[in-house]
């Protein structure tokens, strides 16, 4: 499913977007867009939530600890410096 969204996605939207622009205007895909983004706020204020069934209190110690932890880890750093020079 995910494979024929991401193919037919640009194949569409100049398409749509084209359409939208000469019958109502280039600011009409801006609209379309807030529309969008508008129901999936909507949706996720009424079906989403916290997926935590447990809160945890903000350590920032402990969590300075796990990131020092993770970045003195050669493995760790030395992909995080090739994905960084890759890019």
């Amino acid at each position: 499913m995910f494979s024929i969204i991401s193919a037919t996605a640009p194949v569409v939207a100049p398409f749509i977007g084209g359409y939208l622009q000469k019958s109502f205007g280039w600011q009409s895909n801006f609209y379309l867009l807030a529309g969008i983004a508008a129901v999936f706020l909507i949706l996720e204020l009424l079906y989403g939530g916290e997926s935590l069934k447990t809160y945890h209190p903000f350590n920032a110690r402990s969590i300075g600890n796990v990131y020092k932890t993770m970045l003195g880890s050669p493995d760790f750093s030395l992909g995080l410096i090739i994905i960084g020079i890759s890019y």
